[in-house]
This record gives structure tokens, sequence and C-alpha cells, in this order.
């Protein structure tokens, strides 16, 4: 199997990341290292790695794509198996993890196997688990049943997971909005035929540095990423509206909580106009779509609200300027 790992300025992380991989008691494996023009060392360290195991290769990106979605893809085209393995730069597997997920993956016929993200809270060492403790790890599924197993809440995790590279690769588009992967690993599943699971953890590392959890511009993307998913979901899944009312309610959610995040921190934002841009664009193309969600949100949105008279004023001018 390729283990891809997308990586930017990592320091040290990678050697944990990569020194995982070399413990796995399952040997026949590569690993490619994506780089998104690291202006640390990144490149220099796992060139020396490679050095000592020819299992071990990196390449570059031309340019930085600004998200990891990119480098993951071009990681993945470069591989010489048929299965995919996607991690964090500052993750870690433990060393039976890629042995008891290819066992089932192969012993059940799957198209990806699925395993558990142990959680760690890097500052205060805080731990959670998704699935939750009691999760049937027996189980074979379909993929369409896996996938709306991550729609408004992740009863299930996709880090780690092992991903025929065909199904994988079908994924593939022009698009780099941060949170993309989370759409990604929903078309994966649901164009798996079967998936399956292992009780094998992937140590996932939460730092309140992560370009995910700052307070930064990029946070935005969410907004597209949620509409872009939630037409998805409209195509696929037409005649599930429980489904769909779950993704237009998180599309509605995402919208109110940013746009107070971005009235919290009106004055820091370096690029007012182009924050204001996003939100107006996701408050129309959600205005275009049917009334999915819950009730209670419908009549919220309908109310002529502080917050909806902000993004309607915010859609004209945005188009007024347009």
């Amino acid at each position: 199997m390729s283990i891809v790992i997308p990586t930017y300025n990592p320091g040290n992380d990678i050697l944990r990341a990569v020194g995982s991989v070399r413990a796995q008691t399952f040997a026949d494996w590569e690993l490619i290292v994506a780089d998104d023009c690291s202006t640390d060392s990144t490149y220099a360290t796992v060139e020396n790695l490679a050095a000592s195991d020819p299992r071990i290769r990196i390449v570059r990106m031309q340019r930085n794509s600004g998200s990891a979605r990119q480098p993951i893809f071009m990681g993945a085209k470069h591989a010489e198996t048929g299965i995919i393995c996607v991690m964090g730069q500052d993750d870690e597997i433990e060393p039976d993890f890629l042995e008891r997920l290819y066992k089932r993956m192969t012993d059940t016929g799957s198209d990806c196997a699925l395993c558990r993200m142990k959680m760690v809270q890097t500052e205060t060492g805080a731990i959670s688990y998704v699935p939750a403790e009691g999760f049937d790890f027996s189980r074979v599924i379909t993929g369409r049943e896996a996938c709306k197993m991550t729609i408004g809440n992740w009863l299930i995790g996709c880090n780690g997971a092992l991903v025929r590279k065909d199904i994988f690769l079908s994924c593939q588009d022009e698009r780099h909005e941060m949170n993309m992967d989370e759409v990604d690993s929903r078309v994966w599943l649901t164009r798996s035929a079967k998936v399956c699971f292992a009780d094998v953890n992937y140590v996932y590392h939460l730092h309140s540095s992560s370009i995910t959890r700052k307070i930064s511009p990029k946070l935005f993307d969410v907004l597209a990423t949620n509409i872009y998913l939630l037409d998805f979901l409209m195509a696929e899944y037409a005649d599930d509206k429980s489904l769909l009312s779950r993704q237009w309610d998180i599309c509605y959610t995402s919208i109110k909580n940013l746009l107070n995040v971005y009235w919290q921190h009106e004055n820091e934002w370096t690029d007012g106009k182009a924050i204001m841009r996003a939100i107006a664009h996701a408050y129309g193309e959600l205005k275009r779509r049917p009334l999915l969600g819950s009730k209670r949100k419908q009549r919220l949105w309908l109310k002529l609200s502080r917050f909806s008279i902000f993004c309607y004023f915010c859609h004209l001018k945005y188009h007024h300027h347009e």
C-alpha cells in the first residue's frame, strides 16, 4: 500500500509520523511525502530518511497550494500500489495499524477500511475517540451507509483509512478550499461498495495553532465546502430528506457562527472584503437551495433577523460591485 503524508513546515513532527510508519509490522508499504513548498528543513530531512530506506520518497509541489488537498492528490498519483492511506504530518499510527486494516480489507473484500481515531489535545492531554466506545468493529456496511454516519456528527472517522486508489483518485478536481478533504471522504465512501472497520488506533494530534483552528480568513472556506457537500448529497441521496436536512442545517449554522466570528474580530481582518464576499456568496447560494433544514431553522432563516439582514446586505453589496 501507499501512505501519503502532505506536509508544510512540519518541523520535527514529521519524524514522529514517518517513524510510526517505519515501525509497522506490515512491511510492504511505500511512503510518499508530498511537500507543499515548505520553507523549513522538511525536504532535506525526508531526503536523509529516504537515503536509509528506499521505501520512502518525497515529491514537491511546483508552488504552494495553501491547503493539504492538492499535495495529497499529487502524492496519490505517484503511488505505485493500488491502496492509498493518507496521514497527517504530525499524526502517528500504532505498530500493527497497517497489518490489521489490510487484513480486514482483504478478508472482507472491501473497497475501504476504517479505523478508530484517537484524538489527543496536545496542550491538555485530553483524549477522545471516534467511533465512541461500544462500536461494533466487526461490521461491514455499504459506503452509502458509512457516508450517512458522517453527516451532522462524525459517528465514524476517515483519517488513516485504506482506500482503493481508483476510487480515491476519482474525487480529484481543482478545488483547493480548506476542509475539501472532508468532502472527498464523503465522495469516496459513497463510491465504495463495501466498507469494513478494524479496532486499531490512528492517533490524531490536535493543536491550537493548527490552521483549521486558528482565527484566520481560511476558516471561511468551510462556507463554500459545506454548500458543495450539500449539492453532492442532493445529487446522490435525493430521497433521504433527513440526511439533506442535517446538511442544510450545517450550512445555515456555519454561516451564522462564522458571521459572529467576523463581528467579534472585525477590526483584526487584513482582508475583510474577501470575508464579506465569502459570507455573501454562501448566503446567496443557500438561499437558492430548497428549504431543507429543520422546521425551527427554516423559521429562523425566513425571519428578517439581524443575521439575515446583514447577510442580505453583504450579498447585495458584493454583487453590486461585481
